[in-house]
């Protein structure tokens, strides 16, 4: 499992793999797997992107043969509402909704064979029409292709993680202002926050790519909407975001999720990545779950043994927490997680 999916509108979904979309109606019990529009002619089926609309489970985004693809029927029909050209790339890359406004859709896309060329196309109407965005920094700098996340509640505001830096933009792309980085502070791979009881809110977790700042990841939070940063977790051990392991053991977040109700209260998946000490050509790559109620000043582990998660999800209703790793997701019910054996066998 590589991805999952919680809808406010309450299904549960789940991203294989092998790119394959599963949707359960049950908390994750049953599974039935969602039918996706079809591939081309040597398109790599795990090189497939998928988006659900964060509001709308019966709407969702796939990449196909011809370019991106829309249902807006449980995914019972599919029709191209970006077909690929020179002019927009022949390759999506990601497709982000906002939870705000879900007619507002951006996605990345590179040409044929992945030379520097990026397109990121912006759409206001649900992909009936797209404009072409060249983002640049409010000093006029031009910035390249990044992990795009919208804002919850603001449909205005778009952050883009580039290199070491963190951008934000109140002009829906247009233009960007860094709000956190730096070198050597890394690429910032998850960022999740700015809703529920404290909107100021975030948290960011953060892969040092270069092993000469020592590797590893670190969470960081911010208690006034990004003004601000301060680390809460840090792993500084010679592993690196492509999992190459320098030197001894390291570890890496995973995964990120909190409760917007309880924003103190976090979980993060760590993977830890080790050389095999009967031989250091072979890596072994353990998992586990860190658990913090005060905002990451201090962190538990739920003793809960479930090998390493590639990403974390809290369910729309607060009750269990979700985790997709190689065997499947895992689903822990927050109600009893202090009791051994609340993990469920991973699904299908």
């Amino acid at each position: 499992m590589v991805a999952l999916f919680t809808p406010a509108s309450g299904a549960f979904l789940a991203l294989t793999g092998a790119h394959e979309l599963f949707r359960s109606d049950d908390a994750g019990a049953g599974w039935r797997q969602v039918n996706l529009p079809p591939l081309g002619h040597g398109d790599v089926p795990d090189e497939r992107v998928v988006s659900v609309d964060p509001t709308d489970h019966q709407i969702v985004y796939a990449s196909g043969a011809d370019g991106l693809y829309q249902s807006s029927d449980d995914a019972a029909t599919w029709r191209l509402i970006l077909p690929y050209s020179q002019d927009v790339g022949w390759k999506v890359q990601s497709v982000a909704v906002s939870p705000a406004d879900h007619h507002l859709l951006f996605a990345h896309l590179a040409d044929r064979n992945s030379l520097p060329e990026n397109f990121t196309l912006r759409s206001r109407d649900a992909g009936q029409s797209w404009q072409t965005l060249r983002h640049t920094s409010t000093d006029g700098r031009a910035l390249a292709y990044g992990n795009l996340t919208l804002h919850p509640t603001d449909p205005r505001q778009v952050f883009l993680a580039v290199g070491d830096d963190l951008y934000q933009s109140t002009d829906q792309g247009q233009t960007f202002a860094v709000i956190h980085g730096g070198a050597g502070v890394g690429y910032h791979q998850r960022l999740l926050g700015g809703r529920g009881a404290l909107p100021g809110r975030w948290y960011t977790a953060v892969s040092h790519t270069d092993v000469r700042d020592g590797g590893g990841s670190t969470v960081y939070r911010s208690d006034d909407d990004g003004a601000t940063w301060s680390a809460v977790l840090a792993f500084r051990d010679g592993v690196v975001a492509n999992s190459e392991t320098v030197g001894g053991a390291g570890t890496l977040v995973s995964g990120i999720a909190y409760d917007p109700l309880v924003p103190d209260h976090l979980w993060v998946a760590l993977t830890t990545i080790a050389a095999d000490p009967d031989d250091p050509r072979v890596r072994n790559v353990t998992g586990r779950i860190a658990e913090s109620h005060d905002g990451g000043a201090s962190w538990a582990d739920p003793d809960q043994a479930i090998g390493p998660a590639n990403d974390l999800a809290l369910g729309v209703d607060g009750r269990n927490l979700y985790a997709s790793t190689p065997t499947g997701v895992w689903r822990l019910n927050l109600n009893s997680a202090s009791t051994p054996g609340a993990l469920n066998a991973p699904a299908d």
